[in-house]
Protein backbone atom coordinates (compact mmCIF):
# COMPACT_ATOMS: atom_id res chain seq x y z
CA UNK A 1 0.00 0.00 0.00
CA UNK A 2 0.89 3.62 -0.80
CA UNK A 3 -1.70 5.39 1.36
CA UNK A 4 1.05 7.18 3.61
CA UNK A 5 2.52 8.73 0.19
CA UNK A 6 -0.83 9.61 -1.07
CA UNK A 7 -2.19 11.46 2.14
CA UNK A 8 1.12 13.18 1.75
CA UNK A 9 0.67 14.21 -1.49
CA UNK A 10 -3.42 14.86 -0.55
CA UNK A 11 -1.87 17.55 2.33
CA UNK A 12 0.52 19.19 0.12
CA UNK A 13 -1.61 19.40 -3.16
CA UNK A 14 0.96 17.83 -4.52
CA UNK A 15 -1.22 15.88 -7.07
CA UNK A 16 -2.05 18.90 -8.89
CA UNK A 17 1.33 19.32 -9.63
CA UNK A 18 1.65 15.87 -10.57
CA UNK A 19 -1.54 16.24 -13.08
CA UNK A 20 0.46 19.05 -15.15
CA UNK A 21 0.75 18.37 -18.42
CA UNK A 22 2.99 21.03 -19.00
CA UNK A 23 6.21 18.75 -17.63
CA UNK A 24 7.13 15.56 -17.26
CA UNK A 25 8.49 13.49 -14.35
CA UNK A 26 9.61 10.38 -12.85
CA UNK A 27 8.22 10.27 -9.68
CA UNK A 28 9.66 8.51 -6.83
CA UNK A 29 6.99 6.08 -4.29
CA UNK A 30 7.79 4.85 -1.15
CA UNK A 31 5.18 2.22 -0.40
CA UNK A 32 4.15 2.03 3.77
CA UNK A 33 6.38 -0.22 4.68
CA UNK A 34 9.60 1.26 4.07
CA UNK A 35 8.47 4.85 5.10
CA UNK A 36 10.34 4.38 8.18
CA UNK A 37 14.07 5.13 9.28
CA UNK A 38 14.16 8.50 8.38
CA UNK A 39 16.88 10.75 10.07
CA UNK A 40 15.09 13.98 10.84
CA UNK A 41 17.64 16.84 9.88
CA UNK A 42 15.85 19.12 12.70
CA UNK A 43 16.22 16.81 15.43
CA UNK A 44 19.71 16.28 14.33
CA UNK A 45 20.89 19.52 15.14
CA UNK A 46 19.43 19.50 19.01
CA UNK A 47 22.46 19.53 21.13
CA UNK A 48 21.21 16.27 23.58
CA UNK A 49 21.68 13.03 21.54
CA UNK A 50 17.92 11.65 23.64
CA UNK A 51 16.27 13.78 20.88
CA UNK A 52 18.40 13.26 17.98
CA UNK A 53 16.48 10.61 15.93
CA UNK A 54 14.63 8.73 12.96
CA UNK A 55 11.17 9.23 12.24
CA UNK A 56 8.71 5.99 11.29
CA UNK A 57 5.37 6.97 9.58
CA UNK A 58 1.85 5.75 10.10
CA UNK A 59 -1.28 6.08 8.86
CA UNK A 60 -4.13 7.04 12.08
CA UNK A 61 -7.31 5.41 12.15
CA UNK A 62 -8.64 8.87 11.09
CA UNK A 63 -6.47 8.81 7.95
CA UNK A 64 -3.99 11.32 9.19
CA UNK A 65 -0.07 10.79 9.56
CA UNK A 66 1.43 10.04 12.37
CA UNK A 67 5.25 9.03 13.08
CA UNK A 68 7.42 7.36 16.05
CA UNK A 69 10.10 9.49 16.99
CA UNK A 70 13.35 6.68 17.76
CA UNK A 71 16.61 8.13 19.32
CA UNK A 72 18.93 7.74 16.47
CA UNK A 73 21.48 6.50 19.19
CA UNK A 74 19.88 3.39 20.64
CA UNK A 75 16.50 3.02 18.89
CA UNK A 76 14.40 3.47 21.72
CA UNK A 77 11.65 5.37 21.19
CA UNK A 78 11.65 8.83 22.80
CA UNK A 79 8.85 9.31 25.39
CA UNK A 80 9.95 12.34 27.46
CA UNK A 81 7.41 15.32 27.14
CA UNK A 82 10.07 17.97 26.42
CA UNK A 83 11.05 16.19 23.04
CA UNK A 84 10.25 19.54 20.47
CA UNK A 85 8.38 17.03 18.42
CA UNK A 86 5.88 14.99 19.94
CA UNK A 87 4.79 13.93 23.42
CA UNK A 88 4.63 9.94 24.14
CA UNK A 89 6.81 8.60 21.22
CA UNK A 90 4.62 10.29 19.06
CA UNK A 91 4.77 12.99 16.35
CA UNK A 92 1.57 14.13 15.28
CA UNK A 93 1.40 17.57 15.13
CA UNK A 94 0.42 18.22 11.39
CA UNK A 95 2.91 21.52 10.48
CA UNK A 96 5.64 19.48 11.46
CA UNK A 97 4.42 15.75 9.33
CA UNK A 98 3.74 18.31 6.82
CA UNK A 99 6.82 20.05 6.31
CA UNK A 100 9.26 16.73 6.43
CA UNK A 101 6.69 14.96 4.11
CA UNK A 102 6.92 17.59 1.41
CA UNK A 103 10.58 17.88 1.81
CA UNK A 104 10.55 13.79 0.92
CA UNK A 105 7.97 14.81 -1.93
CA UNK A 106 10.63 17.37 -3.66
CA UNK A 107 13.47 14.69 -3.01
CA UNK A 108 11.22 12.51 -4.92
CA UNK A 109 10.17 14.20 -8.10
CA UNK A 110 12.61 15.01 -11.14
CA UNK A 111 11.23 17.33 -13.26
CA UNK A 112 12.03 16.19 -17.27
CA UNK A 113 12.07 16.98 -21.04
CA UNK A 114 10.43 13.95 -21.61
CA UNK A 115 10.66 10.47 -20.64
CA UNK A 116 12.58 9.78 -23.47
CA UNK A 117 14.77 12.68 -23.00
CA UNK A 118 15.55 10.79 -19.37
CA UNK A 119 15.89 7.26 -20.36
CA UNK A 120 19.12 8.84 -22.82
CA UNK A 121 20.72 10.72 -20.43
CA UNK A 122 20.60 7.52 -18.02
CA UNK A 123 21.73 5.39 -21.05
CA UNK A 124 24.53 8.05 -21.81
CA UNK A 125 26.41 7.64 -18.28
CA UNK A 126 24.03 10.24 -16.40
CA UNK A 127 23.83 9.56 -12.75
CA UNK A 128 23.42 12.15 -10.97
CA UNK A 129 19.88 14.48 -11.26
CA UNK A 130 18.65 17.53 -9.94
CA UNK A 131 15.27 17.06 -8.29
CA UNK A 132 12.70 19.48 -7.66
CA UNK A 133 13.80 20.72 -4.74
CA UNK A 134 17.02 21.12 -5.53
CA UNK A 135 18.31 17.91 -3.58
CA UNK A 136 20.41 15.52 -5.54
CA UNK A 137 20.14 12.22 -6.07
CA UNK A 138 21.66 9.28 -7.96
CA UNK A 139 20.56 6.59 -10.09
CA UNK A 140 23.23 3.66 -11.20
CA UNK A 141 22.69 1.64 -13.69
CA UNK A 142 21.45 -1.59 -11.77
CA UNK A 143 18.22 0.78 -10.66
CA UNK A 144 19.77 1.53 -7.40
CA UNK A 145 18.76 4.90 -6.09
CA UNK A 146 20.15 6.97 -3.04
CA UNK A 147 19.74 10.43 -1.89
CA UNK A 148 22.97 12.23 -0.14
CA UNK A 149 22.18 10.86 3.10
CA UNK A 150 21.27 7.28 2.11
CA UNK A 151 23.92 4.63 3.98
CA UNK A 152 23.04 2.60 1.23
CA UNK A 153 21.52 2.51 -2.27
CA UNK A 154 17.75 1.66 -2.73
CA UNK A 155 16.54 -0.65 -5.02
CA UNK A 156 13.88 0.46 -8.11
CA UNK A 157 10.89 -2.51 -7.61
CA UNK A 158 8.54 -1.50 -10.11
CA UNK A 159 7.89 0.95 -12.86
CA UNK A 160 4.75 2.45 -14.09
CA UNK A 161 4.67 4.32 -17.46
CA UNK A 162 2.14 7.48 -17.05
CA UNK A 163 1.05 9.74 -19.73
CA UNK A 164 3.29 12.65 -18.29
CA UNK A 165 6.10 10.52 -17.02
CA UNK A 166 6.89 7.64 -14.86
CA UNK A 167 6.55 6.72 -11.41
CA UNK A 168 8.57 3.98 -9.68
CA UNK A 169 8.26 2.07 -6.05
CA UNK A 170 11.17 2.20 -4.17
CA UNK A 171 12.02 0.24 -0.67
CA UNK A 172 12.90 3.27 1.30
CA UNK A 173 12.95 7.11 1.84
CA UNK A 174 15.46 8.94 -0.58
CA UNK A 175 17.61 10.96 2.76
CA UNK A 176 18.84 14.06 2.41
CA UNK A 177 22.38 15.02 3.76
CA UNK A 178 22.52 16.88 7.12
CA UNK A 179 26.11 17.96 6.39
CA UNK A 180 26.73 21.45 5.87
CA UNK A 181 29.27 23.23 3.69
CA UNK A 182 30.96 24.25 6.77
CA UNK A 183 31.14 20.77 8.04
CA UNK A 184 33.21 19.89 5.21
CA UNK A 185 35.60 22.66 4.15
CA UNK A 186 36.40 22.82 7.76
CA UNK A 187 37.40 18.63 8.43
CA UNK A 188 39.44 18.06 5.67
CA UNK A 189 43.02 19.14 5.25
CA UNK A 190 43.45 18.64 1.80
CA UNK A 191 40.36 21.80 2.10
CA UNK A 192 42.57 23.69 4.63
CA UNK A 193 43.75 26.55 2.42
CA UNK A 194 40.65 27.50 1.22
CA UNK A 195 38.75 27.05 4.17
CA UNK A 196 41.00 29.71 5.93
CA UNK A 197 40.61 32.20 3.72
CA UNK A 198 36.47 31.55 3.70
CA UNK A 199 36.94 31.60 7.93
CA UNK A 200 38.92 34.96 8.12
CA UNK A 201 36.13 36.66 5.33
CA UNK A 202 33.45 35.46 7.65
CA UNK A 203 31.47 33.89 5.26
CA UNK A 204 30.56 31.20 7.05
CA UNK A 205 28.16 32.96 9.57
CA UNK A 206 24.87 31.66 11.91
CA UNK A 207 23.11 34.98 12.44
CA UNK A 208 20.11 34.19 14.00
CA UNK A 209 16.79 36.03 13.80
CA UNK A 210 14.01 36.69 15.95
CA UNK A 211 12.74 33.64 14.49
CA UNK A 212 15.27 31.13 12.61
CA UNK A 213 18.53 29.90 13.03
CA UNK A 214 20.88 27.27 11.29
CA UNK A 215 21.84 24.40 12.96
CA UNK A 216 25.26 25.34 12.63
CA UNK A 217 27.23 27.71 10.06
CA UNK A 218 26.20 28.78 6.96
CA UNK A 219 27.81 30.62 3.55
CA UNK A 220 25.92 33.83 3.98
CA UNK A 221 25.35 34.53 0.62
CA UNK A 222 23.74 31.44 -1.06
CA UNK A 223 19.70 31.40 -1.47
CA UNK A 224 17.37 28.50 -1.54
CA UNK A 225 18.77 27.08 -4.20
CA UNK A 226 21.82 24.14 -5.76
CA UNK A 227 25.18 25.17 -6.25
CA UNK A 228 28.96 24.04 -6.88
CA UNK A 229 31.97 24.83 -4.54
CA UNK A 230 34.96 24.40 -6.22
CA UNK A 231 37.77 24.28 -3.82
CA UNK A 232 41.52 24.64 -5.61
CA UNK A 233 44.10 21.96 -3.57
CA UNK A 234 46.38 23.23 -1.01
CA UNK A 235 49.62 23.16 -3.77
CA UNK A 236 47.58 25.62 -6.34
CA UNK A 237 46.22 28.42 -3.73
CA UNK A 238 49.57 28.39 -1.95
CA UNK A 239 50.97 28.71 -5.89
CA UNK A 240 48.68 31.47 -6.84
CA UNK A 241 49.89 33.74 -3.41
CA UNK A 242 53.61 32.87 -4.73
CA UNK A 243 52.59 34.62 -7.63
CA UNK A 244 51.00 37.64 -6.08
CA UNK A 245 48.02 36.58 -7.24
CA UNK A 246 46.23 36.49 -3.88
CA UNK A 247 47.36 37.49 -0.77
CA UNK A 248 47.61 34.83 1.99
CA UNK A 249 45.52 34.85 5.22
CA UNK A 250 48.55 36.40 7.01
CA UNK A 251 49.31 39.11 4.93
CA UNK A 252 45.93 40.00 6.10
CA UNK A 253 46.42 39.77 9.33
CA UNK A 254 49.57 41.15 9.71
CA UNK A 255 48.47 44.36 8.02
CA UNK A 256 48.18 47.68 10.19
CA UNK A 257 47.22 49.76 7.52
CA UNK A 258 43.27 49.34 7.44
CA UNK A 259 42.73 51.02 4.16
CA UNK A 260 45.52 48.24 2.86
CA UNK A 261 43.79 45.36 4.94
CA UNK A 262 40.67 46.64 3.08
CA UNK A 263 42.03 46.84 -0.44
CA UNK A 264 43.74 42.69 -0.07
CA UNK A 265 40.19 41.66 2.14
CA UNK A 266 38.48 42.44 -1.06
CA UNK A 267 41.33 40.78 -3.29
CA UNK A 268 40.75 37.42 -1.52
CA UNK A 269 36.66 37.49 -1.20
CA UNK A 270 35.99 38.35 -4.91
CA UNK A 271 38.33 35.53 -5.72
CA UNK A 272 36.88 33.11 -3.06
CA UNK A 273 33.32 33.88 -3.97
CA UNK A 274 34.67 33.43 -7.76
CA UNK A 275 34.94 29.26 -6.72
CA UNK A 276 30.76 29.49 -5.80
CA UNK A 277 28.88 28.71 -8.69
CA UNK A 278 25.25 28.62 -9.25
CA UNK A 279 23.87 25.38 -10.48
CA UNK A 280 25.34 22.12 -8.93
CA UNK A 281 28.19 20.45 -11.28
CA UNK A 282 28.51 16.82 -10.82
CA UNK A 283 30.86 14.05 -12.27
CA UNK A 284 28.67 11.49 -14.16
CA UNK A 285 26.49 14.64 -14.22
CA UNK A 286 24.56 16.56 -16.86
CA UNK A 287 26.81 16.42 -19.88
CA UNK A 288 27.40 19.76 -21.18
CA UNK A 289 29.52 21.27 -23.16
CA UNK A 290 30.99 25.29 -22.74
CA UNK A 291 28.40 26.18 -20.64
CA UNK A 292 28.43 29.38 -18.36
CA UNK A 293 27.29 29.45 -14.72
CA UNK A 294 27.30 32.37 -13.41
CA UNK A 295 29.44 32.83 -9.88
CA UNK A 296 29.30 34.88 -6.46
CA UNK A 297 31.88 37.97 -7.88
CA UNK A 298 30.63 40.25 -9.31
CA UNK A 299 31.75 42.22 -12.36
CA UNK A 300 31.90 45.89 -11.40
CA UNK A 301 32.00 47.29 -14.50
CA UNK A 302 28.68 45.74 -15.96
CA UNK A 303 27.17 45.20 -12.91
CA UNK A 304 26.70 41.25 -13.40
CA UNK A 305 28.17 37.80 -12.32
CA UNK A 306 31.71 36.73 -14.15
CA UNK A 307 30.59 33.25 -15.41
CA UNK A 308 32.51 29.88 -15.27
CA UNK A 309 32.68 27.76 -18.28
CA UNK A 310 32.01 24.00 -17.57
CA UNK A 311 32.55 21.19 -19.88
CA UNK A 312 31.13 17.83 -18.66
CA UNK A 313 31.77 14.96 -20.54
CA UNK A 314 30.43 12.55 -18.02
CA UNK A 315 33.37 10.96 -16.25
CA UNK A 316 35.32 14.25 -16.19
CA UNK A 317 34.40 18.21 -15.77
CA UNK A 318 36.75 20.69 -17.06
CA UNK A 319 36.58 24.35 -16.13
CA UNK A 320 37.38 27.61 -17.85
CA UNK A 321 37.66 31.15 -16.31
CA UNK A 322 36.84 34.22 -17.50
CA UNK A 323 40.53 35.05 -17.75
CA UNK A 324 41.28 32.58 -19.25
CA UNK A 325 37.80 31.77 -21.97
CA UNK A 326 39.09 34.35 -24.72
CA UNK A 327 42.02 32.26 -25.37
CA UNK A 328 40.37 29.07 -25.65
CA UNK A 329 42.17 27.27 -22.61
CA UNK A 330 41.32 25.05 -20.15
CA UNK A 331 41.74 26.45 -16.67
CA UNK A 332 40.96 23.42 -13.99
CA UNK A 333 40.06 19.93 -14.12
CA UNK A 334 38.09 18.04 -11.14
CA UNK A 335 39.94 15.45 -9.52
CA UNK A 336 38.53 11.95 -9.55
CA UNK A 337 41.67 10.04 -7.78
CA UNK A 338 40.72 10.74 -4.67
CA UNK A 339 37.59 11.42 -2.66
CA UNK A 340 37.16 14.76 -3.31
CA UNK A 341 34.29 15.21 -5.16
CA UNK A 342 31.11 15.02 -5.54
CA UNK A 343 30.66 15.98 -1.91
CA UNK A 344 26.96 16.38 -1.17
CA UNK A 345 26.12 19.23 1.71
CA UNK A 346 22.93 20.77 2.59
CA UNK A 347 22.77 24.54 4.46
CA UNK A 348 19.96 24.43 6.52
CA UNK A 349 18.17 27.18 8.48
CA UNK A 350 15.27 26.41 11.34
CA UNK A 351 12.02 27.79 12.14
CA UNK A 352 13.09 29.45 15.82
CA UNK A 353 15.60 31.26 16.92
CA UNK A 354 16.58 28.83 19.16
CA UNK A 355 17.76 25.41 17.44
CA UNK A 356 16.96 23.42 20.94
CA UNK A 357 13.43 24.65 20.29
CA UNK A 358 12.81 24.64 16.70
CA UNK A 359 10.73 21.85 14.70
CA UNK A 360 10.49 22.50 11.02
CA UNK A 361 12.70 23.47 8.28
CA UNK A 362 12.43 26.96 7.16
CA UNK A 363 14.73 27.20 4.30
CA UNK A 364 17.82 25.22 2.84
CA UNK A 365 20.66 25.74 0.52
CA UNK A 366 21.83 22.38 -1.36
CA UNK A 367 25.60 22.43 -2.53
CA UNK A 368 28.14 19.76 -4.17
CA UNK A 369 31.96 20.65 -3.53
CA UNK A 370 34.56 19.57 -5.76
CA UNK A 371 38.40 19.19 -5.43
CA UNK A 372 40.11 21.03 -8.37
CA UNK A 373 43.95 21.09 -9.69
CA UNK A 374 44.02 25.27 -10.15
CA UNK A 375 42.16 27.95 -9.16
CA UNK A 376 40.41 30.33 -10.98
CA UNK A 377 40.82 33.91 -11.65
CA UNK A 378 38.11 35.92 -13.73
CA UNK A 379 40.89 38.71 -14.28
CA UNK A 380 44.65 36.73 -14.29
CA UNK A 381 46.80 40.14 -12.65
CA UNK A 382 49.94 40.63 -14.71
CA UNK A 383 52.54 40.06 -11.54
CA UNK A 384 54.59 37.46 -10.92
CA UNK A 385 55.67 37.60 -7.44
CA UNK A 386 54.35 38.63 -3.99
CA UNK A 387 55.75 42.45 -4.43
CA UNK A 388 54.07 42.89 -7.92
Amino acid sequence: MNSIFNQAMVDAQFVYYLRSLKSTYQFFITPNEYMTDYVDPVAKSYASTNYQCKLDFNLTAQNTVAATATRTSDGEVIMDNGFPLGTNGVVSNSGILKNRLEDILNCQTLVTASNEDFAAARAAGQEYFITKGYAPIRITADNKISGAGNETPLSITKVYNKENGNAYLIDGILQNTTTSIYDVLSTRDEFKEFYDMCALLGIFVNNPTTSTVAPGRKVKFLNQYHYTVYVPTNEAIRGAQEKGWIPTVAQIENEGDLAVRDSLENVMERFVRYHFQDNSVFVKGEQVEDEAYLTSTINENTNKFYPIYVTNRGGSVTLSSEADHALGKVTAHVLTNGNFYNLMTRDLTLNNSDKEKATTIEAYTYAVIQQIDQVLMFDRPSGDSKQN
